[in-house]
């Protein structure tokens, strides 16, 4: 997993109905949804996303 830092626009009243402050930790996701199309989640209270292997989901559906 690569980790970086990019800036992102988050409206205004956003910010103040989620109580986010400035050098909070945002954690991004990229993907594709099931048709290939990219996409990106944010997770807007600070904690990152459990990660969990691409292998494990498809042994959990079976």
């Amino acid at each position: 997993m690569k980790a970086g830092t990019s800036k992102i626009l988050i409206l205004k009243p956003v910010v103040k109905g989620l109580g986010l402050e400035r050098g909070m930790p945002i954690y991004s996701y990229t993907a594709k949804d099931e048709n290939g199309r990219p996409l990106m989640v944010s997770y807007l209270d600070g904690k990152p996303k459990e990660i969990v292997k691409e292998d494990e989901v498809k042994q959990d559906e079976e």
